[in-house]
């Protein structure tokens, strides 16, 4: 038996975060809702850079109308962008990835891939 001590293992609770599940469920936690002015009924479009297929991000604009979940939080279907997200990082169920908390230009949120769970 090869035991992993996980109780010190870091949380993304309270925290800006995507989740993507291969279904197509995405879920925007209720952070990087607040933190990007979300609220029930908006839409946002995701994007993914042609150079750098891991590089993937978030834009408050017509795309995928949003809804509230339990938790306070986003959520949206789309499972077109949620399986090519997931084939662009390797993960075939779901992830969990911080959202950038700030933009960069034109608007654009990243999605912070590379540290993906």
């Amino acid at each position: 038996m090869e035991l992993i001590n996980r109780t010190h293992q870091r949380s993304r609770k309270g925290e800006s975060t995507v989740s993507v599940t291969i279904k197509g469920v995405i879920t925007i936690s209720k952070v990087a809702a607040l933190t990007l002015g979300l609220k029930s009924g908006d839409e946002v479009a995701f994007y993914q850079d042609e150079k750098a297929s891991a590089d993937w991000y978030l834009k408050k604009e017509k795309g995928v109308k949003l809804r509230q979940n339990s938790a306070g939080g986003m959520l949206c279907n789309c499972a077109s962008v949620a399986r090519s997200l997931l084939k662009s990082i390797d993960k075939s169920e779901k992830a969990n990835m911080m959202l950038a908390t700030e933009p960069i230009e034109g608007g654009f949120y990243a999605i912070i891939t590379r540290a993906a769970k």
